[in-house]
């Protein structure tokens, strides 16, 4: 099954519940997940991409299944996808775009760990999103709510 994929995935990516650490073969559990279209596989994969674990290091991967992740709701991913914006990674979205991932991470998060981080990233993009492209933000969250409403 598809969980239990993920669930490997993370016991051999923490080298928990038993299993020894293996970025490698977690990262082939969590492949054979996100193929099927499970978005924390799909973000788990963005995370092996991004630091270079169990995989080359390559952002341009990492930000494809990210958006995969992110189109389906994943607050980790809606983060990520920001805040490679904010860092520079993500040389192909703007800051109206990191506005309105990271205002969505926010609302998805909730109180937690990811919420705060998400909530600072988003803190920081709004302060240099140009007074000129807050509309652009606005329509971008508009855009990205619909897509999320059809994967509920």
């Amino acid at each position: 099954s598809t969980a239990g994929e993920v669930n490997l995935g993370r016991f051999l990516w923490f080298g928990r519940g038993g299993a020894e650490l293996d970025r490698m073969a977690a990262v082939r559990h969590f492949r054979i997940a996100a193929e099927r279209g499970d978005a924390e596989a799909e973000e788990m994969l963005s995370v092996a991409y991004r630091i270079g674990d169990g995989v080359p290091q390559d952002i341009g991967k990492m930000l494809e299944w990210a958006r995969k992740a992110a189109g389906q709701g994943n607050p980790a991913a809606l983060n990520t996808l920001g805040a490679a914006v904010l860092s520079g990674m993500d040389e192909t979205a703007d800051m109206a775009e990191a506005v309105a991932v990271l205002t969505l991470a926010v609302e998805l998060s909730g109180p937690s760990e990811l919420g705060g981080r998400a909530a600072a990233n988003l803190a920081a993009a709004r302060a240099r999103l140009p007074e000129d492209q807050r509309a652009r933000a606005d329509a971008r969250l508009a855009a990205w709510r619909v897509v999320l409403a059809a994967h509920r």
